[in-house]
C-alpha cells in the first residue's frame, strides 16, 4: 500500500521453499495455486511492514530479511506479545520488531497505526498474539486488515469507531464464512472490500467469483485484486 510517499507491507511472504534451509520453515502459504509476483529484493521501498499473526505462517523470515536487506530503515510492526519471538525467529536484535498492543496507536509522519487484537481470550499474554491493524492516513483514509475475523460482536464495535473506508478481509472456500466476512464488512460500514486468503488456494478465480458474487447480490463494493494487479483509490 502507498500513501503519498511512504510504502507499507502486510504479512508479505514471498519466499519459496528454496529460500528456506531444510526446516526453517513450513510450506510456504503463497505455493499452492499462486506466484511470485515479485521478489523480496526488488522492494527497496518500503517503510513499514506489519504482520498480523506472527505464529501462523505470516512472518516468512526470507520475505522480511530480504525486504530489510534493500530497505534497512524499514519498521517491522508486530503484535507486543510476540516480538521476542519475532527476534528469534528473524535472527534480529530484539530492540528492532516494534510491538503494538491491543488498542494502543503508533505514528510515523501522517500515518497512525492502531492494533485490535483477535484473541478474546482474557490472559494478557494471549490477548496480543494476534492482531488486526487499522491504518489511518492523514485525515482523509482508513483502511482495516485482518487476517481473521473474531465471531464476537465487540470487534466489530471496537472496528466501526474506526470508519474504514476500505477494509481488507480474508476469504474463505466455506461459503458460510465468507457470508460472515460479508456481513462484518457491512456492519463495519466499509465503502469496499480487498479480498485476499491466507490458506493455500488451488483454484483463486472460483474463489473470487464467489465471493464477488455474494457480496454483489449485497450491494457491497468489492474490489478483488489479480497477482501483481494495482488499483489506486485516489480521490
Amino acid at each position: 500500500m502507498k500513501w503519498t510517499e511512504r510504502c507499507l507491507l502486510m504479512d508479505p511472504v514471498l519466499s519459496t521453499p528454496n529460500d528456506h534451509p531444510q526446516g526453517a520453515q513450513p510450506t510456504a502459504i503463497n505455493t499452492v495455486g499462486s506466484r511470485r509476483v515479485v521478489s523480496p529484493v526488488e522492494l527497496d521501498f518500503i517503510d513499514i511492514t506489519t504482520i498480523t499473526r506472527p505464529k501462523d505462517l505470516l512472518l516468512d523470515r526470507a520475505t522480511v530479511r530480504g525486504v530489510w536487506t534493500v530497505s534497512p530503515a524499514m519498521r517491522l510492526i508486530v503484535p507486543k506479545a510476540t516480538t521476542s519471538y519475532v527476534a528469534e525467529h528473524l535472527g534480529i536484535h530484539p530492540a528492532l520488531p516494534i510491538g503494538i498492543a491491543d488498542d494502543e496507536t503508533v505514528t510515523f509522519a501522517d500515518i497512525n497505526i492502531t492494533g485490535l487484537s483477535l484473541n478474546a481470550a482474557q490472559d494478557e499474554q494471549d490477548l496480543g498474539q494476534d492482531v488486526a491493524y487499522v491504518y489511518q492516513f492523514g485525515e482523509q483514509f482508513t483502511c482495516l486488515h485482518a487476517s481473521r475475523i473474531p465471531a464476537d460482536s465487540t470487534f466489530i464495535e471496537r472496528v466501526r469507531a474506526h470508519k474504514i473506508d476500505v477494509a481488507l478481509l480474508p476469504i474463505s472456500h466455506e461459503q458460510s464464512e465468507n457470508t460472515r466476512i460479508i456481513e462484518f464488512a457491512r456492519e463495519i460500514g466499509a465503502e469496499a472490500v480487498i479480498p485476499h486468503t491466507v490458506d493455500p488456494v488451488e483454484h483463486e478465480t472460483d474463489l473470487l467469483d464467489t465471493f464477488v458474487e455474494q457480496a454483489t447480490e449485497v450491494n457491497l463494493a468489492v474490489r478483488p485484486l489479480k497477482p501483481g494487479e494495482r488499483w489506486s483509490n485516489a480521490r
